[in-house]
């Protein structure tokens, strides 16, 4: 799960959105206090933008599995519907990931489903990582580790890492982080299908942006590049887009890297995807 700033809110009339918009403004204050004005306020535009749209909107994937429920027959398709409603619904409400979660853990559990058990168990560390408790988060990504392992489900064990290395920044334990992307990456080489490698490659950047030199950050964003062209991976190519832009401001390429953020922006939007990095 990459770590992105959800700001989903919705507007009954202009006045609210007035007021809306100027608590968007407090809360980047408040929260991004070193952000330089020109990143500030490209935040405030996507953030401010999005109040136009109902934060209950949800994606056709979403709608098409729920329309589908009452159809599904198999119960363990049944319960990978849950687990991935629960995944779609992150972004838009965590408290609707935890109820379908829930519901999915229950009947995986019921049926000793190992790939529901431990789907449920990534989605409960998403949930308790969204809400802040780190501990929790901890917990249950590691036992979602060890259900995908016992599994062989390879590419989902690299989440898992993946999913650890970043609770462990978060609790500022930079070397037990360091380490779980390494091996996230590194088992991650040996993947057939390594649509995942996208987003770690990625998430590694973006919280030690200044542990790999010019070039091997070069490197590494054009391999996670690469991948989420080969997969259509659209959400993290934006996320990718941005690391690229930054490194074009860092080194002087200033009005190249504010037009290609600015047309990240854009796409963002188009896409009806509305979220900012934390690093943005």
């Amino acid at each position: 799960m990459a770590k992105f700033f959800t700001y989903m809110v919705y507007a009954y009339n202009e006045q609210e959105n007035q007021l809306l918009q100027q608590n968007i403004l407090l809360h980047l204050n408040q929260l991004f206090p070193k952000l330089s004005h020109m990143k500030k306020a490209l935040l405030w535009f996507l953030l401010s933008f999005s109040i136009s749209f109902n934060a209950k909107s949800q994606s056709k994937e979403l709608a098409n599995i729920k329309a589908s429920l009452l159809q599904i027959t198999d119960s363990l398709h049944y319960v990978d519907a849950l687990n991935r409603m629960a995944m779609l619904w992150y972004e838009k409400n965590i408290d609707s990931t935890f109820y379908y979660t829930i519901k999915a853990r229950e009947i995986a559990d019921r049926l000793s489903y190992g790939q529901g058990k431990a789907d449920a168990t990534n989605n409960l560390g998403i949930f308790y990582d969204i809400k802040g408790n780190l501990q929790f988060a901890l917990r249950y990504y590691n036992d979602a580790y060890l259900g995908y392992t016992k599994l062989k489900d390879s590419a989902n064990k690299v989440q898992a890492m993946m999913n650890i290395a970043m609770v462990y920044k978060e609790m500022g334990r930079d070397g037990k982080a360091v380490a779980h992307y390494n091996s996230a990456l590194n088992y991650g080489k040996k993947l057939a299908k390594d649509s995942i490698m996208s987003l770690a490659i990625y998430n590694y950047l973006l919280q030690f942006p200044l542990r790999f030199n010019k070039s091997e950050r070069a490197n590494m964003i054009g391999q996670a590049r690469s991948i989420a062209i080969k997969y259509k991976d659209q959400r993290t190519l934006f996320a990718i887009e941005q690391l690229i832009a930054d490194d074009m401001i860092a080194s002087g390429k200033r009005e190249e890297g504010l037009a290609l953020l600015d047309r990240t922006i854009k796409n963002t939007i188009g896409k009806e995807l509305y979220y900012v990095s934390m690093d943005m």
